[in-house]
């Protein structure tokens, strides 16, 4: 009679039990503290001993109270002149102006030597004004029957002093077209302009005098101009001088032209 083969038992595996006490332990702290501790503050409660514990508002308190109080930054100050936000005063306003810083007699003689005037050109007071002396100028071309009245006048008026305050070159022409030596005499003369009051701004303007055709440049107080006449449409000035076309040219030209300031 054979034996029985043996019953297979399923294996028991033993979990030790410090394993256990941890486990239990970690489950139990999770679920005391879950809910900013609000199981653990029962439990204590309930075993009259929650005053082991702070209390809820004393831990806001001390998470909405800093350490150290920060300070509000003091607003700057900033002082402004009162200069800087007043509106600035009209009647003292001033503007760049220049004048004709020329002697008349030196003027006078630097013209007379373009070909075609007369030499040795004089500083005389005017017969009908004392007080205002002139320089005239004139040349003419009528060489031929053709043409009897083309001319060149030159004619510069000034102060006592010698100072200049205006030049006009009369051109007379017998057609619309310069004859050549008109437009030298004319070019010749007007660098000679440009050279003593050293306005090279308004050298551009010799281009314009070949062909008369009215133009107008006006800078800083001062202008170089062409008109035609209205009555004789065969003549043509060139003016330099000084212009005054603002309130505050004016007003600059005035303080420098006052006595304790004029030149010696």
């Amino acid at each position: 009679m054979t034996a029985a083969p043996p019953v297979s038992r399923p294996r028991r595996y033993r979990i030790p039990l410090a394993m256990t006490a941890c486990v239990c332990l970690t489950i139990l702290s999770v679920f005391l503290l879950a809910n900013d501790k609000r199981h653990l503050r029962s439990l204590l409660a309930y075993y009259n001993v929650a005053h082991w514990m702070p209390s809820q508002a004393n831990v806001k308190k001390e998470r909405a109270s800093p350490t150290t109080p920060r300070k509000k930054p003091s607003a700057a100050v900033v002082t402004i002149p009162v200069r800087l936000l007043s509106s600035p005063n009209v009647s003292t306003l001033s503007a760049f102006v220049r004048e004709l810083r020329v002697s008349g007699p030196e003027l006078c003689r630097a013209l007379s030597r373009v070909e075609g005037f007369p030499e040795g050109g004089s500083w005389m007071v005017d017969p009908f004004d004392h007080q205002r002396f002139e320089c005239q100028l004139l040349s003419d071309f009528g060489v031929s029957e053709a043409d009897p009245v083309s001319s060149v006048f030159i004619d510069i008026k000034g102060d006592p002093d010698g100072a200049v305050k205006s030049v006009r070159i009369k051109i007379k022409t017998a057609s619309a077209t310069l004859s050549p030596a008109i437009v030298s005499a004319l070019t010749k003369s007007y660098r000679i302009l440009i050279e003593q009051t050293r306005w090279t701004d308004f050298e551009a303007a010799s281009s314009f005098l070949a062909s008369p055709k009215p133009f107008n440049m006006d800078a800083f107080g001062a202008s170089v101009s062409l008109q035609q006449e209205r009555f004789d449409p065969e003549s043509f000035n060139l003016f330099v001088k000084e212009t005054e076309s603002s309130a505050e040219q004016k007003r600059t030209r005035h303080f420098f032209d006052q006595p304790v300031l004029q030149r010696p």
